[in-house]
């Protein structure tokens, strides 16, 4: 075998190369693969992740309000969005994601979803027993005067 029938490795850049390639790293020219997302996008991606989470949340706790005729309108798909967008926001600002959110609070989020539906049922008796309790009571005398003929 000869030196001419070895396999020739790739030539590598020179350093001129290479330093040209730091200065374009160093001054931002990333390649499009590279270069990370534009903040608005970063938003409009979190705020659509959002709004899914909270349209779902949405769904989960509706059947607890069936009592609430203004449940709809109060819980909207505007307010939902408005919601969405203004938590991206904030969101961005301090680098979290949807992801980073629920690995860390997600146990906490779901304790308070468990919570929730006995906490609401205890609520109402609470109110409904104040209610009861508030209501004029007849008095015993005029109980016994209806009773006589």
């Amino acid at each position: 075998m000869h030196d001419d029938d070895a396999p020739q490795a790739p030539e590598s850049p020179g350093l001129d190369a290479l330093a040209a390639q730091a200065v374009e790293l160093e001054a931002g020219a990333l390649p499009p693969g590279l270069r990370p997302p534009e903040p608005a996008q970063v938003i409009a991606d979190s705020s659509a992740e959002l709004l899914g989470a909270l349209t779902m949340a949405r769904l989960l706790v509706a059947p607890m309000f069936e009592w609430w005729p203004k449940f709809g309108d109060t819980w909207s798909d505007g307010t939902l969005q408005s919601i969405s967008t203004a938590g991206a926001q904030v969101m961005e600002r301090h680098g979290w994601s949807l992801g980073d959110l629920m690995s860390s609070w997600g146990p906490y989020i779901a304790l308070a979803m468990a919570t929730a539906p006995p906490t609401l049922v205890t609520l109402q008796a609470i109110k409904a027993e104040k209610a009861r309790q508030a209501m004029p009571r007849a008095e015993p005398a005029e109980a016994e005067e209806g009773v006589r003929p």
